[in-house]
């Protein structure tokens, strides 16, 4: 099969010596040449840049996951043991702050709310006592001695009331509700992570209900061989780039280096805080970055990262021979850096590589292909 055969026959250029790749005289035919007329390469729109010497600062790959941001996020409890009553929260839903997540039905609040009802009633009835009895001992019809237990009566009421008011306060409680529920409230403004109550559910006190994230910063949590750490540059800036957004970049800074080694893998975790305010990473999304070293930046052959083209796993660029005439080159490749790719062989420094508009060329070259195959 001829499309095969480009392949199979691209990967075989790909392991020639260095020398040999890079020093082929321009070719006029074959599988990984292809030709447009004028009128064709005025409307395919390319964009040819010359591979130039660039600087690079030496980087670890790592890779590794989207997290919520653990300072960002809090786990919502039920202050009492009781029934859910209700579920409100749905995971991914955007909740404002002061929201109501879940009603409880509570023994417990129940009680609470009682005791509160008759203290408030015994502070009512202490205070209206001890004002008839300042009236009548302005009239000298009472005595002093009298008035005073009466204020001491009405004081220890009231303290008891406030201790019944402050309980409600701890539990979340309306004071203005007199069914006893509780409505567990969303305590920051954010995102649910997370529902592990359901409806008609038995909780006791202190269970977890919900997660409550705020995913406007987030965490990539990525690892690196541990003989990587000493030489990370902690603080400095990175891009991560996901498969789910193919060509964008999401600038980020290393936020911390973790002090704990897994054992298992003798790999380290390394933190990094993202802008997310326009929502695009999810948590547990895949990334990948290279982390920056405290290393001289050393200089290398560069082309934008557009020019670089994959076939079935060989990496390659569209090296311009003549006017219109195009070469597909396999090459390798090393770090990234603002956008621009390092190539490591393959190609030489001055050479004309087509950046933007390489996929046009790319799916010329295997329509070919399929075309004379069938012909055959």
């Amino acid at each position: 099969m001829r499309h095969l055969a480009l392949v199979v026959s691209l990967a075989a250029l790909a392991c020639q010596p260095e020398e040999h790749v890079s020093d082929r005289a321009p070719r006029a035919e074959g599988p990984h040449v292809i030709r447009l007329s004028s009128e064709a390469l005025a409307a395919a729109g390319l964009e040819i840049v010359t591979a130039s010497r660039s600087s690079f600062h030496p980087s670890a790959p790592a890779a590794g996951f989207v997290a919520p941001n653990a300072r960002r996020s809090v786990t919502v409890r039920t202050p009492v043991e009781g029934r859910v009553e209700r579920v409100s929260a749905d995971v991914g839903a955007r909740v404002g702050r002061g929201e109501v997540l879940f009603v409880i039905e509570s023994a417990e609040a129940s009680a609470v709310l009682s005791r509160l009802t008759a203290a408030v009633g015994r502070e009512s009835v202490a205070r209206e006592a001890l004002q008839r009895a300042e009236g009548l001992l302005a009239i000298e019809a009472i005595s002093r001695s009298e008035t005073e237990r009466r204020r001491v009566e009405a004081e220890a009421a009231s303290a008891e009331a406030q201790a019944a008011r402050q309980d409600m306060r701890r539990l979340g409680l309306d004071p203005s509700r007199q069914d006893g529920r509780l409505e567990v409230v969303a305590p920051i403004e954010g995102t649910v992570l997370e529902v592990s109550a359901v409806e008609g559910g038995l909780v006791a006190r202190e269970t977890p209900l919900a997660v409550v994230g705020d995913l406007s910063r987030v965490w990539a949590l990525v690892e690196v061989p541990v003989t990587t750490v000493g030489t990370i540059d902690s603080g400095g800036a990175v891009e991560v780039r996901s498969p789910a957004f193919p060509g964008v970049v999401f600038p980020g800074r290393i936020d911390v280096v973790e002090p704990v080694v897994a054992v298992a893998t003798a790999r380290l975790q390394v933190r990094i805080i993202l802008d997310n305010r326009g929502g695009e990473l999810r948590p547990g999304l895949f990334v990948s970055t290279e982390l920056p070293l405290t290393k001289p930046p050393t200089e290398g052959t560069a082309v934008p990262g557009d020019a670089i083209q994959r076939f079935s796993g060989v990496t390659a660029v569209f090296v311009e021979t003549s006017s219109g005439t195009f070469e597909l080159r396999p090459v390798e490749t090393g770090r990234e850096a603002g956008g621009h790719v390092e190539v490591t062989r393959g190609l030489r420094e001055g050479e004309r590589v087509v950046s933007r508009g390489a996929f046009v060329l790319k799916s010329e070259l295997l329509e070919s292909s399929i075309a004379a195959e069938n012909e055959e």
